[in-house]
């Protein structure tokens, strides 16, 4: 197995002649900054492909053009990356000092200055509307693909041959700055040392390729260790879905309980297969692998972003293969480098002006506001965190507001541009407390399930209001919006009547494929109010409900304890952070503008939360609520929680334009002491949802809004229907019509 452990340190050291690139989330039109020593923090990944035909065209340099706008108090210029000891058309002579395989060098060196906060010429850098990871992948094909890390295939020639090599002649054309967008070839010819050992070799199939799947059956069986790890298991998981989802088939998982070093197989992880042993002691922390090692191929990593960001690359693969035929080859040989994350930063000044006097925004979370500016300054200060060894997470853009997520060890760093006000706000995220929402290269799931959508009913005795959505969806999974009202409990006046807890299990347990494992994906609560968050807080005094579910993530955004100063809230301080604590659920995601979350087949995006109506006081929780559009079964839906007063005016200036939907919950009930007519002209509703019992719904103007009352309860071809104490569920998401006949007032 020397030889094994030898080819692979050979494999990552070919890989190590590669540059890092640096993160753009970009249009086609727009500019991209220069490639900086702060490029170590993007990540890589690398193909290297065997071939017999040499590439014929060295890569361009790419041009950019920076904005003729000085930034103010600009730094000296960050370092850029520069090709050195690089000879063109001229034979290079290489001593072989190991027994491993010679690079021609190529190499390109980094420069050891560091970055300084921003670069002297600003360049314009402009999100598309879809979240992007952290790292760029550049291929050497002329077409780019918005993936994550830096993918550079390597095209080799090699001779095998029975004399140690002494020398290697090596002609190189000029390498250029590697930037995001450009393509990147590095050819090399190379000739291997001869091992002197005698040995039995395993059959080598790196050459002929392993015939995964073919004709319908599987012929390679996928190896996983016998017990293995939590991250092993979502890594053959996710392949064996990918897998299953590209040919319809299901592949064949076994273990490593008996050692089979004959026959092919992709080994998955850390099995004791020596192959695998081999890979994990060759690579260095964040580092991720997918090559052939003997007759095996074999999956390893180091760290869990690592193993994700592999996944990715392997799914795509899967993905890109015909439906009828797999075949692994040498094209699949993979490294992923994504080098560790900076502990900690302090963020740099906006526009000559201190991040200093924070706004609180409640679990350890900071605001910060910075009012009259424009987009270049912004783009500036988007430009400088590039540069301080941050790693961009996501970016987004809705209704020409922009939305870039940054992360170090400790932090998560939100910067918001505001359009229509010229404003940025920045806000800084705990890790301690509040964790990452996911990306959607991640979200891979298996089809197993009918989608439905449900609005719970709610008891028409007790208090009137309470909001409770339960989405089903193709894997099975729950996503909730809210839960519905709590039980009887001191100091709250809305807990009364029949609590939506019982009724919450029930419905999940009618329509879970398991009644004894009902797995809840994602969980938001809109507000901490008792009709909308009192089911989630009463779950947690359920043990033999919680026995049989499982809660993946929750999403809410609790207000600084001096906001929750509004009626009798002051008792509601704990709640969730009470609840959370008896589930076991140790972190949670705290919701701002501009996030998108991905679950199954849903997609959610967060429109306003209360980081909008600061720095005002929240004297009304209702304008601390989380308004999101969900999009699932074709249908795009608004969800406006109890938005009132300041929150529905910060979404008419900020989001006008993207309100539309196909299907509308009214804001607070429908009752009649919102302004939320300031967003319904925007909106074009087909179904209207009205989270209320149907005895309030029917008493007249007091209860929904006027101008609705006027606009949409006349308006043809609109259904309106009521929570009332009966569930209205759409089984059929190419009707959606219910499955119990719809209200309309008397």
């Amino acid at each position: 197995m020397k030889k094994t452990a030898i080819k692979i340190v050979a494999f990552l050291l070919m890989l190590s002649i590669l540059p890092f690139g640096l993160f753009s989330c970009q249009s086609s039109t727009t500019n991209t900054p220069e490639s900086t020593e702060s490029d170590t923090q993007t990540g890589t990944e690398t193909e290297t492909e065997t071939s017999t035909q040499e590439p014929t065209d060295a890569p361009t340099e790419p041009q950019t053009d920076a904005p003729t706008q000085e930034p103010t108090d600009a730094p000296t210029e960050a370092p850029t990356v520069a090709p050195t000891e690089t000879e063109t058309e001229t034979e290079t002579e290489t001593e072989t000092e190991t027994e491993t395989e010679t690079i021609t060098e190529t190499q390109t060196e980094i420069p050891t200055q560091e970055p300084t906060n921003a670069p002297t010429e600003a360049p314009t850098i402009a999100p598309t509307e879809t979240q992007t990871e952290s790292q760029i992948v550049t291929e050497t094909q002329t077409e780019t693909t918005p993936v994550t890390e830096i993918v550079t295939e390597t095209e080799t020639e090699t001779e095998p041959q029975t004399e140690p090599v002494t020398e290697t002649q090596t002609e190189t054309e000029p390498v250029s700055e590697t930037l995001p967008g450009a393509s990147t070839e590095v050819p090399t010819e190379t000739t291997p040392v001869t091992e002197t050992e005698t040995e039995t070799e395993t059959q080598d199939i790196s050459k002929t390729g392993l015939v995964l799947f073919e004709n319908g059956n599987y012929l390679v069986n996928v190896i996983r260790k016998d017990i293995p790890s939590d991250d092993d298991k979502v890594l053959y998981e996710a392949i064996r879905v990918a897998l299953y989802n590209h040919t319809g088939t299901r592949p064949i998982v076994a273990t490593d309980f008996k050692l089979d070093n004959d026959t092919p197989a992709i080994l998955v992880g850390s099995t004791n297969y020596q192959q695998s042993k081999d890979a994990m002691a060759t690579l260095k922390k964040g580092q991720a692998i997918g090559m052939f090692a003997d007759n095996k191929y074999v999956i390893a990593y180091t760290t869990q972003e690592s193993m994700e960001a592999l996944i990715k690359i392997l799914t795509q693969k899967i993905q890109k293969a015909p439906t009828d035929k797999i075949v692994i080859d040498s094209s699949w040989n993979t490294v992923v480098d994504i080098p560790p994350l900076v502990e900690n930063v302090q963020l740099p000044d906006y526009d000559g002006m201190a991040l200093n006097s924070p706004i609180d925004l409640g679990q350890g979370s900071e605001l910060y506001i910075f009012s009259n500016t424009d987009y270049l300054k912004y783009n500036q200060y988007v430009s400088s965190l590039l540069s301080l060894n941050l790693r961009l997470y996501t970016c987004n853009e809705i209704a020409g507001n922009e939305y870039w997520t940054f992360i170090s060890e400790t932090q998560i760093i939100t910067v918001i541009y505001l359009k229509n006000t010229n404003e940025v706000r920045i806000i800084q995220d705990n890790r301690e407390y509040i964790e990452l929402p996911g990306i959607e290269d991640d979200n891979v799931y298996e089809k197993t399930s009918t989608p439905s959508f449900t609005m719970m009913g709610i008891s028409d005795a007790g208090y009137p209001g309470g909001m409770s959505f339960i989405y089903k969806l193709s894997d099975g999974t729950f996503f909730i919006i809210d839960g519905g009202i709590c039980a009887n409990r001191t100091g709250s006046s809305q807990c009364s009547g029949d609590p939506s807890v019982n009724r919450l299990f029930k419905t999940l347990q009618d329509l879970a494929d398991d009644k004894n494992n009902i797995v809840i994906s994602g969980w938001l609560i809109t507000h901490i109010h008792n009709d909308h968050a009192g089911a989630f807080i009463d779950l947690a005094e359920k043990p033999e409900y919680l026995n049989k579910i499982t809660i993946k993530q929750v999403i809410y955004s609790q207000p600084a304890d001096s906001d929750m100063t509004d009626g009798n809230q002051p008792y509601r301080l704990t709640w969730m952070s009470d609840a959370l604590k008896k589930m076991g659920i140790e972190k949670t995601v705290k919701a701002h503008p501009g996030q998108v979350f991905y679950f199954a087949d849903l997609k959610i995006t967060i429109l306003g939360t209360h980081d909008l109506v600061k720095p005002d006081k929240i004297t009304s929780h209702n304008n601390a609520s989380i308004v999101s559009m969900v999009e699932f079964g074709g249908k795009k839906m608004l969800f406006l929680a109890d938005a009132e007063g300041a929150a529905n005016t910060q979404l008419k200036t900020h989001y006008a334009s993207a309100l539309d939907a196909d299907i509308l919950q009214v804001a607070h009930h429908g009752y009649n002491n919102t302004n939320a007519d300031l967003v319904y002209p925007y909106i074009d509703p087909s179904i209207v949802l009205w989270p209320i019992r149907t005895s309030d719904w029917k008493t007249g103007d007091n209860v929904y809004n006027i101008w609705f009352n006027q606009t949409y309860l006349t308006k043809r071809g609109v259904a309106h229907y009521c929570a009332g104490a009966t569930n209205t569920t759409f089984e059929d998401l190419t009707t959606w019509l219910p499955t119990r006949t719809e209200w309309r007032p008397d």
